[in-house]
């Protein structure tokens, strides 16, 4: 039996209810997470997808997620070939198009790794958030779930032994990978702060007379030698013209 406690706030039913859940008659219910005597009927009330236990597991079998699982040299042996591979797909041809790797292999350097490492900062912060949010739920007595959508949202406060067996979950497991997470974060954007403080101070030092650098400080040095080279031209015809004149007026 259901008790409502105030207007959005329901209990789970006893062990002996009924079959039948949220997900119809025929739902595959979780496994117990290794808690003896824990009755997996006591969360029936929550949807399957919206139990925290099966968040948890949703996010192990995520191809991003699941790198919070891994120890940490393996968590930074896969963040590194993502930096890499961003670094070759991404950042490193948009940093060729304003740095010339053999005329500025260092200014080169810094911009596309500093762009990779925003694009990791990124992915790594939705990684994190999205543990996060499932370490809340598994910690928290009382949750709130969607029965059909989001205009029906309803509370459910979880049984000892359902409460017992998240907060084991969030305590050894989520807590972990949120702490590897949030170290390699740091260190990341750390990372991206120096890069840009350094290249910065790189092109601040190499700026032309315009004000422009890397290529465009090559451009424009071509675009005024150009101009140059044409009025020169310019003036030479005229000066010719104007010789040929006076030698046409003497005669």
């Amino acid at each position: 039996m259901c008790t409502a406690v105030g207007p959005r706030l329901r209990l789970p039913p006893p062990a002996a209810s009924a079959p039948g859940t949220a997900n119809g008659p025929d739902e595959q219910l979780p496994e117990d997470g290794g808690i003896a005597g824990f009755d997996p009927m006591e969360e029936v009330g929550v949807p399957k997808d919206q139990r925290p236990a099966n968040e948890l597991k949703a996010l192990r079998d995520t191809f991003l997620y699941s790198w919070a699982l891994l120890p940490t040299p393996g968590l930074l042996l896969r963040v590194g070939a993502l930096f890499g591979g961003i670094f070759a797909l991404l950042g490193g041809p948009i940093s060729n198009a304003t740095f010339d790797p053999s005329q500025q292999p260092v200014e080169f350097l810094l911009a596309a790794s500093a762009g990779s490492l925003v694009v990791v900062c990124v992915a790594l912060l939705r990684v994190y958030l999205g543990w996060a949010y499932v370490g809340n739920r598994l910690l928290s007595a009382v949750i709130e779930y969607e029965e059909t959508g989001w205009y029906d949202g309803q509370l459910f406060v979880k049984p000892p032994k359902v409460l017992a067996r998240d907060r084991l979950l969030g305590t050894y497991e989520v807590k972990p990978a949120l702490n590897r997470l949030k170290g390699i974060l740091l260190a990341s954007g750390v990372s991206v702060a120096a890069t840009s403080v350094v290249l910065g101070a790189l092109i601040n030092s190499s700026r032309d007379a315009d004000g422009m650098y890397g290529r465009g400080a090559g451009i424009a040095q071509q675009q005024r030698a150009y101009e140059t080279t044409r009025m020169q031209d310019y003036e030479d015809e005229e000066e010719e013209e104007e010789l040929g004149n006076m030698a046409l007026r003497d005669e």
